[in-house]
């Protein structure tokens, strides 16, 4: 697959050196999982045919949870990029290539594809923030 893609995040390939990184890589880790673990409730609620006020509450703990995700990851850009992670890689900020904008290469002749905003509509089965 291509570069941002693939099984794990930075956060996973990262090579912390200081404690700053490494604090900075566990808090985004645990953070990871946590929406993990939400959006697998929020399945087996779906699949079990809980209360919509249920379902609506879980949702809205793992919007919480992305928020908070954002939030660290915009304030500790500059640590980020330090550990090697290229622009704009590694922030949830909602920014990243447009949709509609040419990626390298493209499939049947067709052209390239956008990888859209980081709002979790993009190709990465990975990314945390898919609904």
């Amino acid at each position: 697959m291509g570069r941002g893609y693939g099984y794990g995040g930075w956060w996973n390939r990262g090579q912390a050196a200081t404690p700053e990184q490494r604090e900075l890589v566990a808090k985004v880790a645990d953070l990871h999982e946590q929406i993990r673990m939400k959006s697998i409730e929020i399945s087996a609620l779906r699949m079990g045919n809980a209360p919509a006020q249920e379902i609506a509450d879980a949702e809205g703990a793992v919007n919480r949870l992305r928020s908070e995700l954002a939030a660290l990851t915009q304030a500790n850009e500059r640590i980020i990029r330090d550990m090697g992670v290229p622009q704009p890689y590694g922030i949830c900020d909602g920014s990243g290539r447009g949709r509609g904008m040419r990626a390298v290469g493209g499939w049947g002749g067709r052209g390239g594809r956008g990888r859209g905003l980081r709002d979790g509509t993009g190709p990465n089965p990975y990314c945390p923030l898919k609904p």
